[in-house]
């Protein structure tokens, strides 16, 4: 702007048509010329290069053509003043576009733009001209604003140790009364180790709402997606909370609401009460936009009691469910079906979502001697990519691979009651024409489950569920499923994976059950084993750091319930190393908080570029808390001992003060002299280690027949058969006999 500050008033205003003066020959009533005074569709360039005349044609097609790609410069538009002798540009351009809109892009996307090394564009509108020439020459300081602190929904994000929180949901009794809790605690077994820490830093126990007269929670909590919401569940409906201090931001009403399922980006929630007596309930299911706060749809069961009943798209943008002889696809925010029809596939049984991409994967048994068909639907053009047909089939349960780069349908089958091999049929979506790989298992199939970042599925298989079965890794390389290991005698009827992979849980979940496996996947090599009485349920942490294990019991437990023995929830690390065991009164819920999807490119993600950029820092952060806790318990034992001390000298002086008035009371003896005390000594003998070892009976006879020739020779040399060397000779062989036993 500096050049058309100075220099705009002594030029030609562009683009504006003089009037001319009226003749006197013309009809004095002709209605007088209206000028254009809307200069919002014209900038002005500034920072231009001075040219002389022989290169002002080149600069002028230069720049037009730069600022041509923002809209329409009107014939006779575009306007480079010139000025001075010889002749050269002022530095600095008039552009009038067709229209206001135009000129607002010229200028979001043409202002700082980069001509040369040395001149760098800056784009004004002319309608602000006059508010720029007319600004003061001296600075005038601007008034400092106070900072407003706004509603952070991600603050928790923000920690920089980095740590996961969970949630906690338990109930205790004081004065024969029950009380439940909802806490939602840091984990943070690093700077909280037991046993003098509990690994674990309160964030928020739901304090604000009890002062309240309110309860935090009624039932039960779920947490959105990624971690930016949490849903209480209350009698009449649901309830979100957000930010630091969990603010109330919403309620949706939904009497006798118990369960609830967010989109994945968090832009809707879907609520039901999920009882078979409401089916017929036009609002037996609700659709919510959580921004809004509104109802955008509601539906019956459709004669289908399954939880979610619907499935949603990886963008939100559809909701999709198995209906009666037809799959219906809903589009948000409009909640109108896809082509206002839905896709009538008679039989179809389930349908679940791409985790990726806007694919549909569902599953038609026989019918009328057409064979079972296990399908790959694209939308919204419902083109059906990949379809696979097959005969006997009985049951078929799909499994997407977290990145959505796999589906596994497991393919049950029977003919004449008699069960064949499952069949395992995995689409690969990546590759050209989706092709399909098979293999078959003859054994029943317990637990199945992908590794969420990476190529590799686990299998539980055998004649009995959970009680010494096999459980097969496998690793999916170009051309096929290759057999890593299979291990034998396991009891698992689930399998938890690592959020980051590598690792495994086989896991015995149930009311007499309770054993969790933690195996390294890529050599299928077992490194611990523990035991967790009644565990119902494994957990991992979004790092995949730390998993909890928990016992916990139902807010309404059926008649048929029988009560859990140890109401506890313990936290390992992913080797398998015991962290911290934390025995609960009346245990509910432990959920960890998810977390959003990394946003770091796949080279910052690199392993190599996160060693060489913060491997030495987290090391020193590492040694630091390392010296911080063990100076803690160096000073904790200090500060006991030091107290012990203040409190014998203490003790000490008062006995030494009353020493003449034990005398008197007891006629003048002094009894504190050491040999008027019985010292007793008491020896305890604690048994550190066993040792046994196993030996055959041909070792057995050697190792005794040499004891007697050590005897006999030990005999010989003390006397022969006198006393003394009989008394060697038995010394010995007792020695050899308790070697023996």
């Amino acid at each position: 702007m500096s050049a058309a500050k100075h220099d705009a008033k002594d030029v030609k205003q562009p683009l504006v048509k003089e009037a001319k003066e009226v003749d006197g020959d013309m009809d004095a009533d002709e209605a007088p010329v209206a000028l254009n005074e809307d200069f919002r569709n014209i900038v002005i360039v500034d920072n231009l290069p001075q040219v002389t005349m022989d290169k002002y044609p080149k600069l002028t097609e230069f720049v037009r053509k730069i600022y041509s790609a923002f809209g329409t410069i009107v014939p006779e538009g575009f306007y480079m003043p010139v000025d001075g002798t010889p002749q050269q540009s002022c530095g600095y351009a008039f552009i009038e576009y067709s229209t206001p809109e135009e000129a607002a892009r010229a200028l979001a996307e043409g202002d700082n733009k980069k001509l040369d090394a040395t001149h760098v564009l800056r784009v004004t509108l002319y309608a602000d001209f006059d508010k720029y020439v007319g600004m003061s020459e001296e600075y005038v300081a601007p008034v400092k604003q106070e900072l407003e602190a706004k509603f952070n929904p991600n603050g928790w994000l923000l920690d920089k140790e980095g740590r996961d929180q969970f949630l906690l949901r338990f109930a205790h009794f004081e004065h024969k009364r029950q009380f439940q809790e909802t806490h939602v605690f840091w984990s943070d077994p690093v700077q909280r180790p037991p046993p003098t820490g509990d690994a674990r830093e309160l964030v928020y126990d739901g304090r604000r709402e009890t002062e309240r007269g309110k309860a935090w929670c009624e039932l039960y909590t779920a947490w959105s997606p990624r971690g930016t919401y949490l849903a209480t569940f209350h009698h009449q409906g649901i309830v979100l909370w957000a930010g630091d201090d969990f603010q109330k931001i919403g309620r949706f009403p939904h009497a006798g609401v118990k369960v609830v399922d967010f989109s994945p980006c968090e832009k809707y929630l879907v609520t039901s009460s999920f009882d078979e007596r409401k089916m017929r309930d036009e609002k037996f299911v609700i659709v919510w936009d959580i921004v809004k706060q509104t109802e955008l749809r509601s539906f019956d069961a459709g004669g289908v009691m399954l939880w979610p009943m619907f499935r949603w798209s990886f963008d939100d943008k559809y909701l999709v469910r198995a209906a009666t002889d037809a799959i219906q696809v809903y589009e948000t925010p409009s909640m109108g079906m896809l082509d206002k029809k839905s896709i009538k596939l008679p039989g179809v049984q389930e349908v679940q979502t791409s985790p990726s991409d806007n694919y549909i994967s569902y599953w038609v048994p026989e019918r009328d001697n057409t064979p079972a068909a296990v399908s790959l639907m694209a939308l919204p053009s419902r083109k059906v990519v990949r379809e696979k047909h097959m005969h006997f089939v009985t049951d078929v349960r799909m499994h997407w691979q977290a990145g959505g780069d796999f589906l596994c349908c497991k393919v049950s089958r029977k003919r004449a009651k008699k069960p064949m091999p499952s069949v395992f049929l995995i689409y690969r979506l990546r590759a050209k024409d989706v092709p399909i790989e098979e293999f078959e298992l003859n054994d029943n199939i317990h637990a199945f489950a992908w590794e969420p970042k990476g190529t590799r599925f686990a299998i539980a298989h055998g004649e009995q569920s959970g009680n010494r079965c096999f459980v097969s890794f496998y690793n999916l390389t170009k051309k096929k499923a290759e057999l890593i290991k299979t291990l034998e005698g396991k009891q698992c009827n689930s399998i938890f994976w690592s959020p980051a992979g590598q690792y495994v849980i086989l896991a015995h979940l149930g009311q007499n059950a309770g054993s969790l496996e933690f195996v390294e996947a890529a050599t299928a090599t077992s490194v611990a084993q523990h035991d967790h009485f009644q565990c119902s349920d494994v957990d991992w942490s979004p790092c995949g750091r730390y998993v909890i294990s928990s016992s916990a019991q139902p807010l309404d437990p059926g008649p048929n319930f029988k009560a859990t023995v140890d109401n506890a929830y313990k936290l390992w690390n992913m080797q398998g190393r015991q962290l911290f065991n934390k025995p609960v009164e009346t245990l509910y819920q432990v959920v960890w908080r998810p977390r959003p999807p990394s946003t770091l490119t796949a080279a910052q993600k690199d392993e190599k570029y996160l060693r060489e950029k913060y491997w030495d820092g987290f090391s020193k952060i590492d040694e630091k808390r390392r010296v911080t806790i063990l100076s803690g318990v160096q000073d904790e034992r200090r500060q006991l001992k030091e107290s012990w001390k203040a409190l014998r000298a203490e003790h000490l002086k008062d006995y030494n003060e009353e020493a003449q008035l034990r005398v008197e009371l007891r006629n003048g003896l002094l009894s504190d002299e050491e040999e008027d005390f019985v010292t007793i000594e008491t020896v305890v003998e604690e048994e550190v280690s066993r040792t046994e070892d196993v030996v055959t009976n041909k070792e057995y006879i050697a190792h005794t027949s040499q004891a007697k020739q050590k005897a006999a020779a030990v005999a010989s040399a003390t006397g022969g058969s006198g006393s003394g060397g009989r008394a060697a000779a038995a010394s010995t062989a007792t020695a050899a006999d308790a070697d023996d036993e």
